[in-house]
C-alpha cells in the first residue's frame, strides 16, 4: 500500500516537471529578432520568412540580434523582410552594429570600384589632398576613363579624390597609384584592411578592376564605418550630385554629374556603386534615419542595386522605430 503511494506521487512529480521544462523551452524559442539569414543556394528557392524560430537548417540560418543594449532599434511591425536579388547583402546601424537585415554577409566577392573607398582613405591618409599630381598617359589609357581628365594635366589629389567618388574615374585611381607608387599603394590599402579587422579582404589594384580584389559584407562595413568616423568628407563628395574639378596650370573647370542615383536625397549620407561582369551590381550606401546612421550593402546584384537598397531601407524605416 505504501509502496503504491510513493509510487504514485513520483509519477506526479515527474510529469510536473517535464511540463514546467515544456513551457519553459515553449518560451524561449520565441526569437525577439531577426538578425542574420543565409541565403539558399539558388535564388529560386524561397526563404520562408515566418518560419524564422531562432533554428537552423540545411537553406537558411538565423540568428537572434542582442536586444539588451539600450541603443538598439525598437521593432515597431512584423513587416517580414523583402527578398532581395543579390550574391550577398547587410543593413547595420554604424552608431552601435545592430544589425537589421543580412544574408551572406561574409561570403567573399569581387567588389569592383567599392575598392575606391579604400583608395580615397588612404590617399587622404598618405598623399594629403593638396599635393600637385600630373596625370600621364598611361592613367588616361585605363579602362572605363570617366573624370575628363587630360594626360599631362595636373590636379589637386582632392579633385581626382572627388573624381573617383562622384563618376569612379578609374583614370583618377592610377593616377594617385602611380604618384604615390603602385606597390607602396597596395600595400598601404592591404595594410590598413589588416589594421581595421578585415580579415577576408585583399585588394591587387587601386580601381577595383581586378576581380581579384575581393571583400565582405562585414569586412565592408567596418571601412565604412572608419570613413564616416574618421574622413567623412570622403563620404561628403559622394552625396553632391554635381561637383568641379580643375587643371591646375590651365584653370580648366571639369564638370562631375554624379552616378550615385541617390546623391541630392536629404537622408543620404554617402555611398559607392561598383560594377564588374563577374560581380555585377554592387553598392554601399548609408543612410540618415531616426537619428541613425544606416548602412545598406549590396553586393552581386542581378537587378537594379538602387531598387534592392530601398527595399531594404524602407522595410527599416517600416518596421523599426
Amino acid at each position: 500500500m505504501k509502496t503504491s503511494y510513493y509510487s504514485l506521487l513520483f509519477t506526479v512529480v515527474v510529469l510536473a516537471s517535464v511540463f514546467v521544462n515544456k513551457s519553459i523551452l515553449s518560451r524561449s524559442e520565441t526569437p525577439a529578432a531577426v538578425l542574420e539569414q543565409s541565403r539558399p543556394a539558388s535564388f529560386n528557392q524561397a526563404v520562408a520568412v515566418s518560419s524564422f524560430l531562432g533554428k537552423e537548417t540545411v537553406n537558411q540560418r538565423t540568428v537572434l540580434a542582442d536586444l539588451n543594449s539600450a541603443a538598439a532599434p525598437i521593432k515597431k511591425s512584423g513587416a517580414q523582410p523583402p527578398w532581395i536579388e543579390a550574391a550577398a547583402a547587410l543593413a547595420v546601424d554604424l552608431d552601435n552594429g545592430f544589425k537589421f537585415f543580412g544574408f551572406n554577409s561574409d561570403k567573399r566577392w569581387p567588389i569592383a570600384s567599392l575598392t575606391k573607398l579604400m583608395t580615397a582613405l588612404i590617399a587622404e591618409e598618405k598623399i594629403g589632398l593638396k599635393k600637385n599630381i600630373i596625370v600621364s598617359q598611361k592613367a588616361i589609357a585605363t579602362e572605363g576613363g570617366a573624370g575628363g581628365l587630360e594626360s599631362g594635366g595636373s590636379y589637386l589629389a582632392k579633385d581626382l579624390i572627388k573624381a573617383m567618388m562622384a563618376v569612379s574615374s578609374n583614370d583618377a585611381a592610377a593616377a594617385l597609384a602611380e604618384f604615390y607608387g603602385d606597390e607602396n599603394l597596395i600595400e598601404e590599402m592591404n595594410g590598413k584592411a589588416e589594421a581595421l579587422g578585415m580579415n577576408q579582404t585583399r585588394f591587387f589594384n587601386p580601381s577595383g578592376l581586378s576581380v581579384l580584389n575581393q571583400s565582405t559584407a562585414n569586412d565592408l562595413q567596418k571601412l565604412a564605418g572608419f570613413i564616416l568616423a574618421n574622413k567623412p568628407e570622403i563620404f561628403a563628395i559622394s552625396r553632391e550630385p554635381k561637383n568641379s574639378i580643375y587643371e591646375i596650370n590651365s584653370k580648366k573647370r571639369i564638370d562631375l554629374v554624379n552616378i550615385n542615383k541617390f546623391s541630392g536625397q536629404p537622408d543620404f549620407i554617402g555611398g559607392k556603386t561598383g560594377f564588374l561582369e563577374e560581380a555585377q551590381q554592387n553598392l554601399l550606401s548609408i543612410f540618415r534615419f531616426n537619428n541613425r546612421n544606416i548602412l545598406i550593402i549590396i553586393l552581386g546584384s542581378k537587378k537594379d542595386r538602387f531598387e534592392e537598397t530601398l527595399k531594404i531601407f524602407n522595410w527599416i524605416k517600416q518596421t523599426y522605430y
